[in-house]
């Protein structure tokens, strides 16, 4: 074989075996969704590393050791290119597996820049300080119904922004605040029903009027300080009996 006739050869080799080498796969969506869920709500903040939005293609992922338990996927017809809303599945106790974090355990996210086929890490930051934040997984049940009188997501969210180039925080760890136990009886007749669980709807919308300042109280069922869906599920929970 002459030299020229060699060489080709070997350069047909070459671009056949980039060509049949595979990429850096992108995500994949969790392998195990379960009812104990939560959302993350926010946006991807420019830094002088990474100082362009996320792009068509681009993923976020959350992680638990190596196990991706939420993925977010950014389109092109999003309103804010920067924004993403993310659920997480974490771990149900009544199986044996395990699916995903328990409550207080450490997750971490992970950015796919499809341009590029690069994976960085993600630092979680909490909106109001601006500061790095050591995020645990703070989800509950989400029950297997909805409301079709009132669109309201029972999935419990939560704010915070992401910031590439970094994986840890020196923050907080998101947990919840105490209180004197729930009391499930939120209107106060003696009875819990799903009429306590619209009630608690009904605030959460911020349709307070007419309500009693006992009422609004009691609606903070978990006692947590905020009235949210995991008020619902705590309701719909002693309802069943669980």
């Amino acid at each position: 074989m002459c030299s020229r006739s060699l060489i080709l050869a070997v350069a047909g080799l070459f671009v056949g075996a980039l060509a049949a080498a595979p990429a850096l796969a992108q995500f994949s969506p969790p392998g195990q969704q379960t009812s104990i869920q939560e959302r993350i709500i926010g946006v991807m903040l420019p830094t002088d590393e990474n100082p362009d939005p996320p792009q068509p293609g681009d993923q976020l992922a959350a992680f638990f050791d190596d196990e991706i338990i939420g993925l977010y996927a950014f389109t092109s017809d999003q309103d804010d290119p920067r924004s993403f809303r993310i659920r997480l599945f974490g771990n149900d106790p009544e199986t044996e597996a395990t699916e995903g974090p328990n409550v207080g355990q450490a997750v971490s996210f992970r950015f796919f820049r499809s341009l590029t086929n690069t994976v960085i890490n993600a630092q979680v930051i909490e909106p109001g300080s601006g500061q790095p934040f050591n995020f645990t997984f703070q989800g509950s049940e989400v029950p297997p119904f909805d409301f079709p009188d009132l669109p309201i997501d029972l999935v419990p969210q939560r704010n915070f922004n992401m910031r590439l180039g970094a994986a840890s925080g020196n923050g907080g760890n998101g947990g919840g605040g105490g209180g004197d136990g729930p009391n499930y009886d939120v209107n106060g007749d003696g009875r819990v029903t799903r009429e306590d669980a619209a009630l608690v709807i009904r605030i959460m919308v911020g349709a307070r009027r007419g309500l009693s300042e006992d009422v609004i109280r009691r609606a903070d069922v978990n006692g947590d300080g905020t009235v949210d869906s995991k008020d619902v599920i705590a309701i719909y929970r002693h309802i069943r009996g669980d």
